[in-house]
Protein backbone atom coordinates (compact mmCIF):
# COMPACT_ATOMS: atom_id res chain seq x y z
CA UNK A 1 0.00 0.00 0.00
CA UNK A 2 1.18 3.17 -1.16
CA UNK A 3 1.28 6.01 1.69
CA UNK A 4 2.68 9.12 3.72
CA UNK A 5 4.34 8.15 6.74
CA UNK A 6 5.26 10.74 9.24
CA UNK A 7 6.75 9.79 12.30
CA UNK A 8 7.70 11.80 15.15
CA UNK A 9 10.62 11.37 17.24
CA UNK A 10 13.32 12.77 19.77
CA UNK A 11 16.70 14.36 19.44
CA UNK A 12 18.68 11.78 20.98
CA UNK A 13 17.26 8.79 18.79
CA UNK A 14 18.59 11.09 15.96
CA UNK A 15 21.60 11.41 17.00
CA UNK A 16 22.20 8.41 18.20
CA UNK A 17 24.12 10.21 21.88
CA UNK A 18 25.77 6.62 23.12
CA UNK A 19 24.84 7.30 26.67
CA UNK A 20 21.53 8.38 25.92
CA UNK A 21 20.10 5.36 23.91
CA UNK A 22 19.18 2.95 26.21
CA UNK A 23 16.62 0.71 27.59
CA UNK A 24 13.36 1.88 25.91
CA UNK A 25 15.02 4.11 23.49
CA UNK A 26 16.86 1.04 22.21
CA UNK A 27 13.83 0.09 20.98
CA UNK A 28 12.42 3.50 19.75
CA UNK A 29 16.21 3.88 17.72
CA UNK A 30 15.85 0.51 15.92
CA UNK A 31 12.26 0.99 14.97
CA UNK A 32 12.88 4.53 13.47
CA UNK A 33 15.39 3.03 11.65
CA UNK A 34 13.71 -0.07 10.39
CA UNK A 35 10.23 1.58 9.60
CA UNK A 36 12.06 4.11 7.10
CA UNK A 37 14.09 1.31 5.34
CA UNK A 38 10.62 -1.17 5.03
CA UNK A 39 8.76 1.52 3.26
CA UNK A 40 11.30 2.71 0.53
CA UNK A 41 8.09 3.65 -2.10
CA UNK A 42 6.61 6.19 0.68
CA UNK A 43 7.26 9.50 1.53
CA UNK A 44 9.00 10.00 5.06
CA UNK A 45 8.30 13.24 7.12
CA UNK A 46 10.62 12.88 10.18
CA UNK A 47 9.57 15.69 12.77
CA UNK A 48 12.61 16.54 15.16
CA UNK A 49 13.71 19.47 16.66
CA UNK A 50 17.16 18.11 15.83
CA UNK A 51 19.53 20.55 13.80
CA UNK A 52 20.01 20.66 10.13
CA UNK A 53 23.74 18.89 10.68
CA UNK A 54 22.37 16.34 12.78
CA UNK A 55 19.86 15.03 10.57
CA UNK A 56 21.93 15.66 7.59
CA UNK A 57 24.53 12.91 9.50
CA UNK A 58 20.81 10.30 10.36
CA UNK A 59 19.98 10.67 6.76
CA UNK A 60 23.52 9.06 5.80
CA UNK A 61 22.07 5.93 6.55
CA UNK A 62 19.78 5.56 4.59
CA UNK A 63 20.75 5.58 0.52
CA UNK A 64 19.04 8.53 -2.12
CA UNK A 65 16.33 6.16 -2.86
CA UNK A 66 14.53 6.99 -0.30
CA UNK A 67 12.66 10.08 0.23
CA UNK A 68 13.07 11.53 3.76
CA UNK A 69 12.07 14.79 4.48
CA UNK A 70 12.86 16.65 8.00
CA UNK A 71 10.18 19.21 9.59
CA UNK A 72 8.53 20.45 12.81
CA UNK A 73 5.33 20.88 13.52
CA UNK A 74 5.84 24.63 12.36
CA UNK A 75 5.63 23.71 8.94
CA UNK A 76 3.48 20.04 9.40
CA UNK A 77 0.75 21.65 9.08
CA UNK A 78 1.37 23.20 5.58
CA UNK A 79 2.45 20.25 4.51
CA UNK A 80 -0.30 17.81 5.67
CA UNK A 81 -3.05 19.85 3.92
CA UNK A 82 -1.51 19.51 0.54
CA UNK A 83 -1.02 15.62 0.73
CA UNK A 84 -3.90 13.93 -1.06
CA UNK A 85 -2.59 10.20 -0.89
CA UNK A 86 -3.15 8.32 2.04
CA UNK A 87 -1.30 9.20 5.71
CA UNK A 88 -0.08 7.93 8.68
CA UNK A 89 1.81 8.73 11.57
CA UNK A 90 3.50 7.54 14.38
CA UNK A 91 5.77 8.16 17.62
CA UNK A 92 7.73 5.71 19.25
CA UNK A 93 6.67 6.54 22.51
CA UNK A 94 3.40 7.34 24.53
CA UNK A 95 3.05 11.20 24.16
CA UNK A 96 0.67 11.23 20.95
CA UNK A 97 -1.11 14.29 21.95
CA UNK A 98 0.77 16.54 19.78
CA UNK A 99 -0.08 14.72 16.56
CA UNK A 100 -3.72 13.73 17.52
CA UNK A 101 -4.03 17.84 17.45
CA UNK A 102 -2.62 18.72 14.41
CA UNK A 103 -4.89 16.05 13.03
CA UNK A 104 -8.00 17.07 14.96
CA UNK A 105 -7.50 20.53 14.26
CA UNK A 106 -6.95 19.78 10.44
CA UNK A 107 -10.37 17.10 10.13
CA UNK A 108 -7.70 14.97 7.82
CA UNK A 109 -8.31 10.76 8.26
CA UNK A 110 -4.51 10.28 9.24
CA UNK A 111 -4.36 7.56 12.08
CA UNK A 112 -2.04 8.28 14.56
CA UNK A 113 0.14 5.68 16.64
CA UNK A 114 2.24 5.41 19.53
CA UNK A 115 4.22 2.97 21.72
CA UNK A 116 4.01 2.61 25.12
CA UNK A 117 7.49 1.99 26.62
CA UNK A 118 6.08 2.23 30.46
CA UNK A 119 3.32 3.41 32.37
CA UNK A 120 4.33 3.90 36.18
CA UNK A 121 4.50 7.86 36.35
CA UNK A 122 2.07 10.34 37.02
CA UNK A 123 3.47 12.26 33.91
CA UNK A 124 2.20 8.93 31.63
CA UNK A 125 -1.01 8.52 33.22
CA UNK A 126 -1.92 12.23 32.97
CA UNK A 127 -0.25 11.95 28.77
CA UNK A 128 -2.65 8.29 28.53
CA UNK A 129 -5.58 10.53 29.96
CA UNK A 130 -4.96 13.18 27.33
CA UNK A 131 -4.76 10.58 24.46
CA UNK A 132 -8.07 8.82 25.05
CA UNK A 133 -9.60 12.10 25.65
CA UNK A 134 -8.39 13.19 21.86
CA UNK A 135 -8.25 9.84 19.84
CA UNK A 136 -10.67 7.96 17.79
CA UNK A 137 -11.36 4.60 16.34
CA UNK A 138 -8.32 5.15 13.68
CA UNK A 139 -5.60 5.66 16.50
CA UNK A 140 -3.80 2.61 18.51
CA UNK A 141 -1.29 2.38 21.28
CA UNK A 142 1.21 -0.40 20.20
CA UNK A 143 1.98 -2.19 23.01
CA UNK A 144 4.82 -4.44 23.96
CA UNK A 145 3.22 -7.00 26.09
CA UNK A 146 -0.33 -8.24 27.17
CA UNK A 147 0.81 -6.94 30.95
CA UNK A 148 1.15 -3.20 29.18
CA UNK A 149 -2.31 -3.36 27.38
CA UNK A 150 -3.62 -4.54 30.77
CA UNK A 151 -2.64 -1.70 32.37
CA UNK A 152 -4.07 0.81 29.89
CA UNK A 153 -7.32 -1.09 29.91
CA UNK A 154 -7.53 -1.29 33.16
CA UNK A 155 -7.09 2.42 33.60
CA UNK A 156 -9.40 3.07 30.48
CA UNK A 157 -12.34 1.73 32.58
CA UNK A 158 -11.39 3.98 35.66
CA UNK A 159 -12.15 7.05 33.57
CA UNK A 160 -16.22 5.70 33.04
CA UNK A 161 -16.66 6.71 29.55
CA UNK A 162 -16.19 5.43 25.84
CA UNK A 163 -12.64 4.90 25.00
CA UNK A 164 -12.34 4.62 21.38
CA UNK A 165 -8.27 3.88 21.11
CA UNK A 166 -7.51 0.82 20.06
CA UNK A 167 -4.69 -1.29 21.51
CA UNK A 168 -2.28 -3.99 19.84
CA UNK A 169 0.76 -5.91 21.17
CA UNK A 170 3.61 -6.42 19.68
CA UNK A 171 6.54 -7.72 21.25
CA UNK A 172 9.64 -6.02 20.70
CA UNK A 173 12.28 -7.51 18.79
CA UNK A 174 15.99 -8.45 18.72
CA UNK A 175 18.97 -8.61 16.72
CA UNK A 176 19.41 -12.30 17.02
CA UNK A 177 22.74 -12.17 14.69
CA UNK A 178 24.60 -10.03 16.79
CA UNK A 179 22.64 -11.41 20.33
CA UNK A 180 24.03 -14.66 19.45
CA UNK A 181 26.13 -17.58 21.73
CA UNK A 182 29.51 -17.05 21.58
CA UNK A 183 32.22 -18.65 19.62
CA UNK A 184 34.70 -18.62 22.25
CA UNK A 185 33.75 -17.78 25.61
CA UNK A 186 37.33 -18.05 26.64
CA UNK A 187 38.66 -15.84 24.40
CA UNK A 188 35.51 -13.21 25.45
CA UNK A 189 36.58 -13.38 29.62
CA UNK A 190 39.97 -13.07 28.46
CA UNK A 191 39.27 -9.95 26.92
CA UNK A 192 37.57 -8.54 29.89
CA UNK A 193 39.56 -10.36 32.39
CA UNK A 194 37.49 -11.97 34.15
CA UNK A 195 38.31 -15.80 35.40
CA UNK A 196 38.22 -19.02 33.11
CA UNK A 197 37.24 -21.43 35.89
CA UNK A 198 34.43 -19.95 37.83
CA UNK A 199 30.29 -19.64 36.99
CA UNK A 200 29.21 -16.49 35.88
CA UNK A 201 25.76 -15.18 36.99
CA UNK A 202 24.94 -12.02 35.50
CA UNK A 203 22.75 -9.17 36.09
CA UNK A 204 22.64 -6.08 33.28
CA UNK A 205 20.67 -3.36 33.53
CA UNK A 206 20.20 0.39 34.36
CA UNK A 207 21.08 0.48 38.10
CA UNK A 208 18.13 2.53 39.26
CA UNK A 209 16.27 1.47 42.67
CA UNK A 210 13.15 3.73 41.89
CA UNK A 211 12.31 2.52 38.81
CA UNK A 212 14.55 -0.52 38.07
CA UNK A 213 15.03 -3.15 40.46
CA UNK A 214 16.36 -2.69 44.18
CA UNK A 215 19.38 -5.23 43.92
CA UNK A 216 20.43 -5.43 47.38
CA UNK A 217 17.72 -8.27 48.23
CA UNK A 218 19.69 -10.32 45.12
CA UNK A 219 22.81 -9.80 46.85
CA UNK A 220 22.20 -11.07 50.08
CA UNK A 221 20.63 -14.29 47.98
CA UNK A 222 23.80 -14.42 46.90
CA UNK A 223 26.18 -14.88 50.38
CA UNK A 224 24.46 -17.84 50.54
CA UNK A 225 24.75 -19.05 47.31
CA UNK A 226 28.65 -18.39 47.33
CA UNK A 227 29.07 -20.25 50.80
CA UNK A 228 28.33 -23.31 48.88
CA UNK A 229 29.54 -22.42 45.45
CA UNK A 230 32.60 -20.80 46.17
CA UNK A 231 33.78 -21.10 42.06
CA UNK A 232 30.75 -18.96 42.01
CA UNK A 233 30.89 -14.87 40.78
CA UNK A 234 28.27 -12.61 40.34
CA UNK A 235 28.43 -9.42 37.71
CA UNK A 236 26.28 -6.44 37.93
CA UNK A 237 27.12 -4.49 34.82
CA UNK A 238 25.23 -1.62 33.64
CA UNK A 239 24.62 2.72 33.96
CA UNK A 240 24.17 3.57 37.46
CA UNK A 241 21.38 6.11 37.68
CA UNK A 242 21.63 6.59 41.53
CA UNK A 243 25.27 6.95 42.52
CA UNK A 244 24.79 6.99 46.53
CA UNK A 245 22.84 3.70 46.37
CA UNK A 246 25.39 1.99 44.60
CA UNK A 247 28.08 3.48 46.80
CA UNK A 248 26.31 2.13 49.55
CA UNK A 249 25.88 -1.49 48.33
CA UNK A 250 29.74 -1.81 47.18
CA UNK A 251 30.35 -0.86 50.73
CA UNK A 252 28.45 -3.10 51.95
CA UNK A 253 29.87 -5.57 49.86
CA UNK A 254 33.29 -5.34 50.91
CA UNK A 255 32.33 -5.20 54.60
CA UNK A 256 31.11 -8.58 53.76
CA UNK A 257 34.60 -9.69 51.97
CA UNK A 258 32.49 -10.10 49.27
CA UNK A 259 34.52 -8.10 46.82
CA UNK A 260 36.27 -10.42 44.61
CA UNK A 261 32.75 -12.21 44.58
CA UNK A 262 30.02 -10.10 43.59
CA UNK A 263 31.50 -7.20 40.15
CA UNK A 264 30.08 -4.03 39.39
CA UNK A 265 30.92 -3.18 36.25
CA UNK A 266 29.19 0.25 35.06
CA UNK A 267 31.14 1.59 32.81
CA UNK A 268 30.69 -1.48 30.22
CA UNK A 269 30.22 -0.47 26.05
CA UNK A 270 26.78 -0.79 25.86
CA UNK A 271 27.18 -0.88 22.05
CA UNK A 272 28.76 -4.34 23.25
CA UNK A 273 26.72 -5.58 25.72
CA UNK A 274 25.93 -8.90 23.68
CA UNK A 275 30.05 -9.92 24.86
CA UNK A 276 28.84 -10.33 28.78
CA UNK A 277 25.85 -11.87 28.14
CA UNK A 278 28.41 -14.53 26.06
CA UNK A 279 30.85 -15.17 28.42
CA UNK A 280 28.28 -16.03 31.19
CA UNK A 281 26.70 -18.87 32.49
CA UNK A 282 23.00 -17.64 33.84
CA UNK A 283 21.29 -14.68 33.41
CA UNK A 284 19.10 -12.88 36.31
CA UNK A 285 16.81 -10.25 36.57
CA UNK A 286 14.31 -9.99 39.98
CA UNK A 287 12.24 -7.29 38.82
CA UNK A 288 10.12 -5.73 41.54
CA UNK A 289 8.89 -3.05 39.59
CA UNK A 290 4.89 -3.54 39.35
CA UNK A 291 4.68 -1.64 35.69
CA UNK A 292 7.77 -3.90 34.17
CA UNK A 293 6.59 -4.17 30.27
CA UNK A 294 8.84 -6.21 28.73
CA UNK A 295 12.36 -7.35 29.59
CA UNK A 296 14.57 -6.52 26.72
CA UNK A 297 17.44 -7.63 28.59
CA UNK A 298 16.18 -10.60 29.43
CA UNK A 299 15.14 -11.53 26.26
CA UNK A 300 18.95 -10.49 24.72
CA UNK A 301 20.76 -12.68 26.99
CA UNK A 302 18.48 -15.92 26.46
CA UNK A 303 19.14 -14.93 22.67
CA UNK A 304 22.75 -15.31 24.03
CA UNK A 305 21.66 -19.33 24.84
CA UNK A 306 21.46 -18.68 28.60
CA UNK A 307 18.79 -19.84 30.87
CA UNK A 308 17.29 -16.65 32.76
CA UNK A 309 15.97 -16.18 36.21
CA UNK A 310 13.60 -13.87 36.64
CA UNK A 311 10.77 -12.51 38.62
CA UNK A 312 7.11 -13.02 37.56
CA UNK A 313 6.03 -9.75 37.84
CA UNK A 314 3.80 -8.20 35.15
CA UNK A 315 5.48 -8.54 31.40
CA UNK A 316 8.20 -10.99 32.54
CA UNK A 317 6.22 -13.75 33.07
CA UNK A 318 5.18 -14.10 29.04
CA UNK A 319 8.65 -14.36 28.54
CA UNK A 320 8.94 -17.90 29.18
CA UNK A 321 7.37 -21.16 30.10
CA UNK A 322 8.22 -21.57 33.85
CA UNK A 323 11.23 -24.56 33.65
CA UNK A 324 11.53 -24.66 30.29
CA UNK A 325 13.67 -21.31 28.95
CA UNK A 326 14.34 -20.65 32.20
CA UNK A 327 12.44 -19.97 35.79
CA UNK A 328 9.98 -17.84 37.03
CA UNK A 329 10.58 -16.48 40.48
CA UNK A 330 7.24 -15.65 42.61
CA UNK A 331 6.62 -11.94 43.50
CA UNK A 332 4.48 -10.91 46.71
CA UNK A 333 2.58 -7.92 47.37
CA UNK A 334 -0.91 -6.83 49.43
CA UNK A 335 -3.32 -3.68 48.49
CA UNK A 336 -1.57 -0.50 49.13
CA UNK A 337 -3.92 1.35 51.05
CA UNK A 338 -2.83 4.86 50.69
CA UNK A 339 -1.14 4.35 46.49
CA UNK A 340 -3.55 6.47 45.02
CA UNK A 341 -2.20 9.48 47.20
CA UNK A 342 0.93 8.52 46.83
CA UNK A 343 1.27 8.77 43.21
CA UNK A 344 -0.42 12.23 43.64
CA UNK A 345 1.30 13.69 46.18
CA UNK A 346 4.65 11.92 46.16
CA UNK A 347 7.65 13.05 44.31
CA UNK A 348 8.63 10.62 40.68
CA UNK A 349 11.62 9.19 42.78
CA UNK A 350 10.09 8.67 46.21
CA UNK A 351 6.85 7.34 44.56
CA UNK A 352 9.04 4.69 42.29
CA UNK A 353 11.36 3.59 46.09
CA UNK A 354 7.74 2.96 47.81
CA UNK A 355 6.68 0.86 44.77
CA UNK A 356 9.17 -0.98 45.02
CA UNK A 357 10.01 -1.22 48.50
CA UNK A 358 6.21 -3.06 48.54
CA UNK A 359 7.02 -5.52 46.18
CA UNK A 360 8.75 -8.85 47.64
CA UNK A 361 10.55 -11.45 44.95
CA UNK A 362 10.67 -14.42 46.93
CA UNK A 363 14.20 -15.04 48.42
CA UNK A 364 14.02 -18.94 49.19
CA UNK A 365 12.49 -19.76 45.75
CA UNK A 366 15.63 -17.30 44.33
CA UNK A 367 18.61 -19.40 45.87
CA UNK A 368 17.10 -22.72 44.83
CA UNK A 369 16.50 -21.73 41.10
CA UNK A 370 20.06 -20.79 41.33
CA UNK A 371 21.21 -23.58 43.32
CA UNK A 372 19.59 -25.62 40.50
CA UNK A 373 21.49 -24.26 37.55
CA UNK A 374 25.15 -23.91 39.15
CA UNK A 375 25.15 -27.93 40.29
CA UNK A 376 23.40 -29.57 36.62
CA UNK A 377 25.56 -28.45 33.76
CA UNK A 378 22.86 -30.65 31.49
CA UNK A 379 19.86 -28.88 32.74
CA UNK A 380 21.52 -25.73 32.51
CA UNK A 381 22.61 -26.44 28.84
CA UNK A 382 19.26 -27.81 27.79
CA UNK A 383 17.18 -24.60 29.23
CA UNK A 384 19.56 -22.46 27.65
CA UNK A 385 19.08 -23.89 23.99
CA UNK A 386 15.35 -23.67 24.59
CA UNK A 387 15.93 -20.10 25.70
CA UNK A 388 17.96 -19.41 22.53
CA UNK A 389 14.93 -21.12 20.11
CA UNK A 390 12.26 -18.90 21.83
CA UNK A 391 14.17 -15.73 20.78
CA UNK A 392 14.21 -16.55 17.40
CA UNK A 393 10.35 -17.88 17.24
CA UNK A 394 8.96 -15.15 19.05
CA UNK A 395 11.45 -11.89 19.46
CA UNK A 396 12.89 -11.68 15.95
CA UNK A 397 13.41 -8.05 15.15
CA UNK A 398 12.68 -8.49 11.10
CA UNK A 399 9.24 -10.23 12.49
CA UNK A 400 8.53 -6.97 15.04
CA UNK A 401 8.76 -4.65 11.94
CA UNK A 402 6.80 -6.75 9.78
CA UNK A 403 4.21 -7.14 12.61
CA UNK A 404 4.41 -2.90 12.74
CA UNK A 405 4.12 -2.70 8.90
CA UNK A 406 0.98 -5.00 8.55
CA UNK A 407 -0.81 -3.06 11.65
CA UNK A 408 0.19 0.42 9.73
CA UNK A 409 -1.96 -0.84 6.92
CA UNK A 410 -4.38 -2.49 8.72
CA UNK A 411 -4.95 0.74 10.80
CA UNK A 412 -4.81 3.07 7.13
CA UNK A 413 -7.40 0.47 5.62
CA UNK A 414 -9.63 0.95 8.61
CA UNK A 415 -9.35 4.81 8.40
CA UNK A 416 -10.83 4.39 4.70
CA UNK A 417 -13.77 2.27 5.25
CA UNK A 418 -14.93 3.75 8.41
CA UNK A 419 -14.94 7.96 7.83
CA UNK A 420 -14.64 10.24 10.82
CA UNK A 421 -17.15 12.95 10.43
CA UNK A 422 -16.64 14.68 13.70
CA UNK A 423 -12.64 15.10 14.98
CA UNK A 424 -12.25 15.64 19.22
CA UNK A 425 -12.00 19.44 19.55
CA UNK A 426 -8.52 21.25 20.39
CA UNK A 427 -8.08 21.59 24.64
CA UNK A 428 -7.64 25.24 23.71
CA UNK A 429 -9.66 27.03 21.86
CA UNK A 430 -9.84 31.32 20.72
CA UNK A 431 -6.32 32.21 22.49
CA UNK A 432 -6.50 35.33 20.16
CA UNK A 433 -9.77 36.62 21.96
CA UNK A 434 -8.60 35.22 25.14
CA UNK A 435 -5.29 37.47 24.73
CA UNK A 436 -6.65 39.92 22.40
CA UNK A 437 -6.41 43.11 24.60
CA UNK A 438 -2.84 42.58 25.47
CA UNK A 439 -1.08 44.38 22.60
CA UNK A 440 -1.65 47.85 20.91
CA UNK A 441 -2.03 47.31 17.27
CA UNK A 442 -3.66 44.31 15.78
CA UNK A 443 -2.54 44.07 11.94
CA UNK A 444 -5.56 42.95 9.26
CA UNK A 445 -5.21 41.65 5.86
CA UNK A 446 -4.68 44.80 4.56
CA UNK A 447 -1.61 46.32 6.59
CA UNK A 448 1.37 47.38 4.35
CA UNK A 449 4.77 46.74 4.79
CA UNK A 450 8.12 48.29 4.04
CA UNK A 451 11.84 47.35 4.25
CA UNK A 452 13.65 49.28 6.73
CA UNK A 453 16.74 50.61 6.63
CA UNK A 454 18.33 47.50 8.54
CA UNK A 455 16.50 45.65 5.56
CA UNK A 456 17.55 47.37 2.73
CA UNK A 457 21.11 46.97 4.16
CA UNK A 458 20.51 42.91 4.07
CA UNK A 459 19.26 43.64 0.71
CA UNK A 460 22.15 44.80 -0.82
CA UNK A 461 24.95 43.08 1.05
CA UNK A 462 22.61 40.15 0.41
CA UNK A 463 23.42 38.62 4.68
CA UNK A 464 20.90 38.86 7.75
CA UNK A 465 21.25 40.14 11.05
CA UNK A 466 22.47 37.49 13.56
CA UNK A 467 19.46 34.61 13.85
CA UNK A 468 19.28 31.79 15.58
CA UNK A 469 19.73 28.85 13.40
CA UNK A 470 16.31 27.08 14.79
CA UNK A 471 14.43 30.37 13.45
CA UNK A 472 16.12 30.15 10.31
CA UNK A 473 14.52 26.83 10.28
CA UNK A 474 10.96 28.15 11.12
CA UNK A 475 10.81 31.28 9.18
CA UNK A 476 11.98 30.11 5.78
CA UNK A 477 10.00 32.40 3.84
CA UNK A 478 11.89 35.45 5.12
CA UNK A 479 14.27 35.94 2.20
CA UNK A 480 11.36 35.53 -0.04
CA UNK A 481 9.78 38.36 1.65
CA UNK A 482 12.22 40.90 1.83
CA UNK A 483 12.85 40.41 -1.92
CA UNK A 484 9.20 41.04 -3.06
CA UNK A 485 9.13 44.07 -0.73
CA UNK A 486 12.34 45.81 -2.89
CA UNK A 487 10.17 47.10 -5.66
CA UNK A 488 7.16 48.83 -3.67
CA UNK A 489 5.45 48.58 -0.19
CA UNK A 490 2.93 45.87 -0.05
CA UNK A 491 0.07 44.72 2.06
CA UNK A 492 -0.33 41.18 3.45
CA UNK A 493 -3.10 40.34 0.71
CA UNK A 494 -0.94 41.71 -2.21
CA UNK A 495 2.25 39.18 -0.47
CA UNK A 496 0.10 36.21 -0.46
CA UNK A 497 -1.59 36.70 -3.65
CA UNK A 498 2.15 36.25 -5.01
CA UNK A 499 2.71 34.10 -2.82
CA UNK A 500 -0.27 32.10 -3.22
CA UNK A 501 0.90 28.96 -2.67
CA UNK A 502 2.43 29.52 0.96
CA UNK A 503 -0.63 29.83 4.07
CA UNK A 504 -1.65 32.86 5.28
CA UNK A 505 -0.48 32.16 8.74
CA UNK A 506 2.63 30.90 7.62
CA UNK A 507 3.03 34.64 6.02
CA UNK A 508 1.60 36.28 8.81
CA UNK A 509 4.57 34.67 11.34
CA UNK A 510 7.21 35.09 8.85
CA UNK A 511 6.18 39.01 8.71
CA UNK A 512 6.42 39.47 12.14
CA UNK A 513 9.15 37.79 12.66
CA UNK A 514 11.18 40.05 10.12
CA UNK A 515 9.17 43.32 11.69
CA UNK A 516 10.62 42.22 15.17
CA UNK A 517 14.39 42.28 14.04
CA UNK A 518 13.97 45.51 12.28
CA UNK A 519 14.07 44.44 8.85
CA UNK A 520 10.06 45.47 7.74
CA UNK A 521 8.00 47.94 9.09
CA UNK A 522 4.10 48.87 8.82
CA UNK A 523 3.93 52.07 6.50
Amino acid sequence: MDFHLIIETTQNIIKQYKDYVTGANVAGSFILRALIKKNLKNKIFIISSCNKKDFIKFRTGFSSDYNINHTDFYKLTPQISKITSPVISFFPGLDITRLLNIRNSLGIQMPVIGLVHNISKKKEFNILQSIVKNSTKIDSIICPSKSTKKIIENYCQTLRKTIHLKTKVIPYGINTKKFSPADNKEALRKKHNLPLDKKIVLHLSRINPFSKMDILPLIKNFQEIISRNPDTILIIAGQVHVVNYVNQIMLYVQRKNLSKKILFLPDINHQKREEYYQLSDIFVSLSDNISENFGLTVVEAMACGLPVIISDIASYKELISDGKEGFLIQTISAPVPNYDIYLGTLYERDFGDINIQSTVVNNKETREKLQLLLNNDTLRMQIGQAALKRTHKFYNEDKMIQRYQDHFERMLESSQKSEIKKFPGLRFNNLEQIYSNNVSYEMSYTTVFTLTESGNRSIETRKLPLMFEKHLGMYCHISKILTFLIFKPSSLKDIHNFFNTIDVNELLLNILYLMKHDLIEIV
